[in-house]
């Protein structure tokens, strides 16, 4: 087309088929992202009903009716070891409470015979004194000394005894006395 001239025939219908393309193409180029948006709103719905019943089918789970161990631990928030409840290698179970440096200074257990005892120690991790149930004995409460040797035993079977004991394991005093008459 020149200037000053009007159009004639064939150059519009040139620029109405050029048009018409331009069109056509946005058309398709509309409808491909119509295409892709519904896909889109397709795998947000999805998404919005599956994740959360995957996170709701978690919650689901029953707690555990039962826990075992062969040792359980309890720490402090420092990490320290302060209580723990375990058997041993000898067949005897105990529960140990232990202090802000880790040292042992309550038990409380069974023995592998099957004797009950509650422990005392002092912070040299020495036993300093024992309450127990001795089957020859009875019920029995037992006092150490710094070295660890038993120095005082009382114990109650049909009557009540009383036994000190040096350091060197003589026995300073006895009640009764073997030879005493109830």
């Amino acid at each position: 087309m020149s200037p000053g001239r009007p159009a004639g025939r064939n150059e519009r219908a040139t620029v109405e088929t050029t048009e018409s393309a331009r069109l056509d193409a946005m058309a398709r180029q509309l409808a491909r992202l119509e295409q892709a948006n519904r896909w889109w709103r397709r795998a947000a719905l999805l998404a919005f009903l599956v994740l959360p019943t995957v996170g709701l089918m978690g919650q689901v789970v029953p707690p555990p009716r039962m826990l075992e161990a062969e040792q359980l631990l309890l720490r402090d928030v420092t990490g320290r070891i302060r209580v723990s409840l375990g058997a041993l290698d000898d067949d005897a179970v105990v529960l140990t409470f232990r202090d802000r440096l880790e040292r042992d200074r309550l038990a409380i257990g069974v023995l592998p015979d099957g004797t009950p005892l509650v422990s005392l120690y002092d912070e040299h991790r020495r036993r300093r004194a024992a309450f127990g149930i001795i089957e020859a004995d009875g019920p029995g409460l037992f006092l150490y000394g710094k070295d660890g040797a038993s120095r005082i035993r009382l114990s109650l079977d049909d009557e009540p005894r009383f036994v000190g004991v040096s350091r060197d394991g003589t026995v300073l005093w006895k009640e009764p006395s073997s030879g005493a008459q109830p």
